[in-house]
């Protein structure tokens, strides 16, 4: 093939300017074309999302699962309660404040300038007792001393050693001359509970006090109260609910039956705020009904299982042939029957249907034999 050489004077061929103006937006579209493509492509999906979506195999977890739901406890009010003087005389200290504790084991007013013991017995001491003497009320009085810590033996029988405990608990109050052979009734406060909080203290120093008088008033006892609208999903098994920082059980119907756990109740925060009228602080939690104060309150409690059941972790993907609350899993290959507990943010709660052991489970399990 031969070659034309252009000659020195030849003048260069010059691109027409409409084809430089064309050749340089079409870069510059193909640019900007580029940009875009990258900005709106997809971005590979996580390891971790794959996993879960494909096939495979992922780890599971062992969990403790509660079963805890906020649900309503409507309570009925009962009666006012108050702690009444045990003995006459005149006031001569007085530590109540409204809005106050009064706890088992301590003093809040002295009469005659002697403190009274408050104590929260089963039954209240309704007699002296002696060395000897037996009954419930001689239990009641062994269990506050146990559960405020002297070492004693609860059995009915007054010894040498719940006396003795009797007179350590009043000498740590202030009696230093607490010899008694008999451990005297009239020195001692009833509550109602280990810890109760005063709505109003209705005695002051130099008041002239008799038999009965009332010392302070308490928030209103419970009468009734029970869990209201309880799923029918819910985790069989005892249950117990938790308001502030008690834990009370509860029946199967959710009702609170103990006379202890209603006592128990009536001193939380969240119960004297539902009250109102100045029974406690608010804590947000309780409202009052239309009906007032006599009528049912609603307070708000966490329902939850006594004791958590143990539960394997999975993901949603590796669950299949779902029935209502039976489900199939796929570990290794092998198919395993599970009872489908609860759900929380992406993970499933199971329980095996029968002993196993299973550390991973299948994500594909698209055609996978029957479990049961």
């Amino acid at each position: 093939m031969a070659f034309r050489r252009r000659s020195p004077g030849t003048a260069r061929r010059r691109i027409p300017g409409r084809v430089s103006l064309l050749v340089a937006v079409g870069a510059a579209t193909l640019s900007v074309g580029l940009s875009i493509g990258v900005a709106i492509a997809p971005a590979s999906t996580p390891a971790d999302i794959a996993r879960a979506t494909g096939t495979g195999t992922v780890p599971v977890s062992s969990q403790q699962f509660p079963d805890g739901r906020q649900l309503s406890l409507a309570v009925a009010p009962g009666a006012q309660r108050t702690l009444a003087f045990p003995r006459e005389g005149r006031v001569t200290a007085m530590t109540c404040v409204a809005g106050g504790e009064l706890a088992s084991g301590s003093s809040a007013v002295s009469v005659n300038d002697e403190a009274l013991i408050l104590l929260a017995t089963g039954q209240p001491l309704w007699r002296d007792l002696s060395v000897g003497d037996k009954g419930p009320d001689v239990s009641a009085l062994q269990a506050e001393l146990a559960r405020l810590g002297h070492d004693i033996v609860v059995d009915g029988t007054l010894g040498r050693g719940s006396l003795s405990a009797v007179r350590v608990l009043a000498k740590g109050l202030g009696h230093q001359s607490a010899e008694w052979q008999t451990v005297p009734a009239d020195l001692f406060v009833w509550l109602p509970a280990p810890a109760v909080t005063a709505v109003s203290c209705d005695a002051q120093v130099g008041d002239q006090v008799t038999v009965g008088d009332p010392l302070a008033t308490l928030t209103r006892a419970v009468a009734s109260a029970s869990v209201q609208g309880i799923p029918a999903e819910a985790v069989p098994g005892e249950r117990v609910i938790a308001v502030d920082d008690a834990t009370i059980p509860v029946d199967a119907n959710g009702a609170v039956v103990a006379e202890e756990s209603l006592r128990i109740l009536a001193d939380t925060p969240s119960y004297r705020s539902a009250l109102g009228g100045g029974q406690g602080q608010a804590h947000g939690q309780g409202q009052q009904d239309a009906g007032g104060q006599d009528g049912a309150v609603t307070v708000s409690v966490e329902f939850r299982l006594a004791e958590p059941v143990a539960t394997l972790v999975v993901p949603p993907a590796a669950l299949y042939a779902i029935e209502r609350d039976d489900a199939c899993i796929l570990s290794g290959g092998t198919p395993h029957a599970v009872r489908l507990i609860g759900s929380q943010l992406g993970k499933t709660f199971v329980q095996l249907a029968a002993p196993a052991t299973v550390t991973r489970v299948d994500l594909g399990v698209r055609g996978a034999p029957a479990c049961r």
